[in-house]
């Protein structure tokens, strides 16, 4: 591409291509060779998720590029090139997040300790909270709670060692113990996510996971083994006669500046995403899309 490039900036970018192009050989190698461990498919797997946003923020330096083509299609080139950094950086938390989630395994009663992980990762207070630390924050052994569950004496240990260690995290009395109530309330509490106990009523037995509001679905139920249930007649149809845990508190979770941002970006990164493929239809590169695994079903309830 260095003919083409209206200034010497362009060259640094090509350069930088070529670089990257060397490192992923070797992150491929260090894979390899490390017997496709977790910790180097990590490590390789971040690392390259950072590499290819850091190309799209370099790919800036051609801006004058497709302009000196003179053809619509350059322009546009050069036009979308700023949209492309936007929806790369949403690629990049989206592969950094999938990396890093912890879920629950089947057998344990864990479901207290993982769903708060998961909702300090959610909204970022967080990126990789182990549970080991959660564990001992609450005065607690894993071998405990994994045979015994959670209390709510043990529950709140754990709330005030996230509030000592700077976390937004609140109390909130739940109005009612009808699952639909969450509708409303969570509709007034969009900027973070609800962590709620569930149980049916006269058992000792329940289940905790995390629930958040969406402008386009409504409420949403993350359960603690992965699974996403889109809607509150989807989490009925599955969680049958269950309601709010009686003496229990929602626990809610402000979002970061961090993830307030990054909602903002991803919405924008939509259009980057757009830019993307008219990209890709400007310049001849091929489109590579991933496909997804259907979501797991309900494998464990505390």
């Amino acid at each position: 591409m260095g003919d083409e490039n209206v200034t010497f900036l362009g060259g640094i970018a090509d350069s930088y291509d070529g670089q990257v192009r060397r490192a992923r050989q070797d992150l491929d190698w260090l894979v390899e060779h490390n017997g496709y461990s977790i910790t180097s498919m990590v490590v390789a797997s971040t690392a390259i998720a950072f590499m290819e946003f850091s190309r799209s923020m370099v790919d800036i330096l051609r801006v004058g590029n497709g302009a000196r083509r003179g053809t619509l299609g350059g322009v546009a080139e050069d036009g979308l090139r700023v949209l492309t950094i936007i929806g790369v950086s949403g690629a990049v938390v989206g592969r950094v997040s999938r990396l890093l989630v912890v879920t629950q395994r089947a057998g344990t009663v864990t479901c207290g300790f993982v769903s708060t992980a998961q909702a300090l990762r959610t909204v970022g207070a967080r990126l990789y909270a182990p549970l080991s630390e959660l564990f001992r924050g609450a005065g607690v052994t894993e071998q405990l709670i994994a045979s015994a569950g959670t209390n709510l004496t043990q529950f709140r240990n754990l709330f005030q060692y996230l509030r000592q260690g700077g976390v937004a995290v609140r109390e909130i009395a739940p109005a009612s113990q009808d699952l639909n109530s969450l509708v409303s309330v969570l509709s007034t509490s969009r900027n973070g996510v609800m962590q709620i106990a569930i149980s049916v009523p006269g058992s000792t037995m329940g289940h905790i996971l995390n629930a958040v509001y969406d402008a386009r679905s409504g409420v949403r139920f993350l359960d603690t083994n992965g699974h996403v249930f889109t809607g509150i007649q989807e989490f009925l149809a599955t969680y049958q006669g269950y309601s709010l845990a009686q003496g229990w508190p929602m626990i809610f979770y402000e979002n970061t500046i961090l993830i307030t941002i990054g909602q903002a970006s991803q919405w924008l990164g939509g259009f980057g995403a757009i830019g993307m493929e008219v990209r890709g239809v400007v310049t001849g590169a091929s489109a590579n899309p991933s496909g997804g695994a259907p979501p797991r079903s309900v494998q464990s309830r505390q």
